[in-house]
């Protein structure tokens, strides 16, 4: 054990003692890994924010968009009563529902995306979500109260928001006001609350009787209203959610502008097994192609993969590329450093090493060199990623976060050393091959 240690400690100071040699093998590892590091981090980072609005899908739901009624959709499917299905008519285009002008001459504008829902279930509710589409997400409920069976029957105009909704547009304090829809003149959607001196093209409000929690993209836009709130440059300011009414009550909006997506929460049992049958029952059934299309979780999550694929494959290529030149340029400066030391490599074998003793000398202190520079440059890849981190929310979407896990510094080093091993595997066999004579003339 002694002999061992005795043999490292005198390894190490070897691979030090040629500053310039052992400089330039670490600026070589600590490019390609810092490159390596700092893109594996943003990529895994982006689709891990990609990923928490899928993850924030509500479990075992199906959901199906199509123009046909809500019988004809469960008998051509197969839906049985315990499939807790829902009827929601989502707007085509999103209302506002308040437009402020501020002193400095811009606007606050809060727009929300309306969906009829149908009386029963409310585990869950739809929502939009930028570039993924629509999906079912928790209705934990804040405040108030759901629809029941009277807010259907008398048609009433009632409506349930999110959390966003109420703290920008009601200072937290909705329950029981007046959210207002409506066109303005010049053709936009301009609303007005509770002022009843305004005149509106859509007469009647919707009192507020329910309050639920933010979904993630409520989240996502809550933090970026807040970074732009914190820049200097002040600019008008746009917010997306999302607002609840009885379906009944979207009769007060044309067919044209309007559409039907039908949810359905399937047990885990029939779950598993039903969503591959979908595939293959659209495929049997080529006439409804363009008439009914259906989504659920595993598709969701293959659609956001499948979109972040040409970004990992771009930057795998670009550090597959760094990793291969600062390569070579490891085995160059490996190769100067052997015939540096021929006389060296002469001197033991006349002592009686053997050429893979030679070898492992020489690639243990590469490994070495390797590790240094690995570990420097995972731990400042992560710092530069974290720093990073405000501009890569204003330059991709709010919802970014740069997360930096232990894999990633574990794998940047391991990446660090195998490529100080391969790299040294051919200078190392090279010395390993020289002869005590040719050593002994070489000068």
């Amino acid at each position: 054990m002694r002999k061992l240690l005795f043999f490292l400690h005198q390894t190490f100071i070897i691979a030090l003692e040629n500053r310039i040699r052992f400089y330039l093998t670490l600026v070589g590892v600590f490019i390609a890994v810092f490159v390596f590091c700092t893109g594996k981090i943003i990529t895994d980072s982006y689709y891990q924010s990609e990923m928490r609005i899928i993850d924030s899908y509500y479990g075992n739901v199906v959901q199906i968009e199509s123009e046909w009624d809500y019988e004809k959709i469960s008998s051509f499917f197969g839906f049985d009563n315990n499939s807790n299905g829902m009827t929601c008519t989502f707007l085509n285009s999103p209302k506002t529902v308040l437009s402020e002008q501020l002193e400095d001459g811009n606007y606050v504008n809060v727009m929300v995306d309306i969906a009829g829902l149908s009386y029963g279930i409310y585990g869950y509710r739809p929502t939009k979500n930028a570039g993924i589409g629509t999906i079912p997400v928790e209705a934990k409920l804040v405040k108030g109260r759901f629809f029941d069976v009277s807010d259907y029957s008398s048609g009433k105009k009632v409506a349930i928001i999110t959390k966003l909704i109420e703290d920008t547009v009601f200072d937290g304090d909705a329950i029981g006001k007046t959210i207002h829809f409506s066109e303005g003149k010049d053709g936009t959607s301009v609303v007005y609350l509770n002022e009843e001196n305004k005149v509106t093209n859509f007469d009647a409000g919707f009192e507020v009787i329910g309050v639920v929690s933010d979904s993630v993209q409520d989240v996502n836009e809550r933090h970026r209203v807040l970074k732009n709130l914190d820049k200097e440059d002040n600019n008008s300011i746009s917010i997306l959610s999302s607002v609840y009414l009885p379906d009944s009550a979207m009769n007060s909006f044309s067919i044209e502008e309007k559409k039907k997506v039908f949810f359905f929460r399937l047990s885990q049992a029939d779950y598993s097994g039903y969503c591959s049958s979908l595939d293959k029952m659209l495929e049997n059934h080529t006439e409804l192609n363009g008439l009914v299309t259906f989504n659920y979780f595993e598709k969701s999550k293959e659609s956001v993969e499948t979109s972040l694929s040409d970004l990992r494959l771009i930057l795998n290529l670009v550090t597959m590329i760094l990793l291969i030149l600062s390569s070579l340029s490891i085995m160059g400066i490996m190769l100067f450093a052997v015939k540096e030391r021929i006389p060296e490599i002469g001197i033991r074998k006349a002592f009686g090493a053997c050429g893979i003793d030679v070898t492992f000398q020489l690639t243990l202190e590469m490994v070495f060199i390797g590790f240094i520079g690995a570990m420097v440059a995972s731990v400042l890849s992560g710092i530069v990623c974290k720093q990073l981190e405000p501009f890569l929310i204003n330059t991709l979407f709010s919802g970014f976060m740069v997360v930096v896990s232990p894999e990633h510094i574990l794998l940047a080093v391991l990446i660090g050393v195998s490529e100080a091993f391969v790299c040294s595997l051919i200078p190392c066999v090279y010395a390993s091959r020289i002869k005590v004579t040719d050593a002994m003339r070489f000068e």
